[in-house]
């Protein structure tokens, strides 16, 4: 997961488009061996982004490096070819910012168009969506993407239901990161969604920070970030910050645990340091 900035679609390179990108994961080659997109995923972001560093451009480019790229790899089963992008966020050329999310994908497009393929097109299409103006109700959309057919529709309607209600950003983030766990472990999944996630809560306003946090179901001693990729271009410049993770070590250069599985807030840390969770790692 990560951000990404371009200059705005049709004004000057001073305002911008903040994006987020969910790579979904290939799952085997020819050597058994998972594939996984990494840090080549965020170069060819980058690359894509000139000449001109425009939001459309650089998607319709990457598009066709996509269908490129992967239609080279060599796999026993095809449908390990099947990827699916989602970028999600704000264009800043009308006012207020507005909402737009595309859907990259060689297999499936946005609901109620076309049910998912069992093999990949030979070349990637993009789907996009944006919130109508004007406004007829409150604008939310609730995209699944991937193994789609593995959530429950329950447990789409419950966050669903807390779109609606307006319940703050960080009780559905918890919600869906209860969602992913369940679904993770369903016998549909075929054990090909991980339980470790992270979440990103982007602000509307440009000169707000967006709030990144990294969900994990086991002990870690390690935390990880969302990559952010610079494609203005110009004065801005370009670069990667590709998949950061962060550590801490005590005195004696010992590695500490900064992040443990999320519990009720009276009971004891899964740390093992023997305090309440809330007066431990839930504080």
């Amino acid at each position: 997961m990560g951000s990404l900035r371009t200059r705005n679609t049709t004004k000057p390179p001073c305002l911008f488009a903040k994006m987020l990108a969910w790579p979904w994961h290939l799952q085997e080659s020819p050597s058994k061996a998972n594939f996984s997109l990494g840090g080549g995923f965020w170069k060819l972001l980058l690359e894509c982004a000139g000449p001109d560093y425009r939001l459309h451009s650089l998607i319709d480019r990457f598009s066709a490096r996509a269908s490129k790229d992967i239609g080279k790899l060599r796999v026993n089963n095809p449908s390990d070819k099947r990827l699916t992008v989602v970028l999600t966020g704000y264009v800043y050329d009308d006012s207020p910012p507005r909402c737009y999310c595309w859907l990259v994908s060689n297999f499936e497009r946005f609901d109620g168009e076309e049910p998912p393929t069992e093999h990949p097109a030979p070349n990637f299409f993009v789907s996009f969506m944006r919130d109508k103006r004007p406004a007829e109700s409150e604008p939310y959309c609730l995209l699944p993407a991937g193994y789609r057919d593995a959530v429950k529709i329950a447990d789409m309607r419950a966050i669903e239901t807390l779109l609606k209600q307006k319940k703050p950003a960080q009780a559905i983030v918890e919600k869906s990161v209860q969602v992913i766990r369940a679904t993770a472990e369903s016998e549909a999944a075929k054990a090909s969604i991980g339980k470790q996630c992270m979440s990103i809560i982007l602000p509307s306003q440009p000169d707000r920070q967006a709030a990144v946090q990294y969900h994990t179901s086991v002990i870690s001693k390690k935390i990880f970030g969302a990559a952010v990729i610079e494609a203005r271009g110009g004065e801005y410049g370009s670069y990667i910050i590709a998949d950061p993770e962060y550590e801490a070590r005590d005195l004696q250069n010992n590695s500490k645990i900064l992040a443990v599985p999320k519990v009720g807030k009276n009971q004891l840390c899964p740390c093992r340091s023997g305090k309440k969770y809330k007066r431990c790692h839930g504080a």
